[in-house]
């Protein structure tokens, strides 16, 4: 699987689910062991978190749902403490 990403991807009974990140969006696939066939069930309606690693995805054993990780707001602040003993 070319495109399937590090953390992308679950094994499930029957297959592998994993996700494609297209120019436009995140997209979702499945690999069938039986046929050895790769299908696009479809678009995700947002983007998978690409901060600092900290996308996942993972699947129910059956295939028949799959969780994703988002991040809708990112934030860091930077502190610096001078004098300290």
């Amino acid at each position: 699987l070319e495109n399937a990403r590090l953390r992308l991807w679950s094994v499930t009974n029957d297959g592998i689910i994993f996700l494609t990140i297209e120019q436009e969006s995140d997209e979702i696939h499945r690999y069938s062991f039986s046929d050895r066939r790769v299908r696009r069930l479809g678009k995700l309606p947002f983007r998978v978190s690409r901060i600092a690693g900290f996308g996942g995805l993972v699947a129910s054993r059956d295939g028949r749902w799959s969780l994703v990780s988002a991040t809708d707001y990112w934030e860091s602040d930077i502190m610096v403490a001078d004098g300290l003993r």
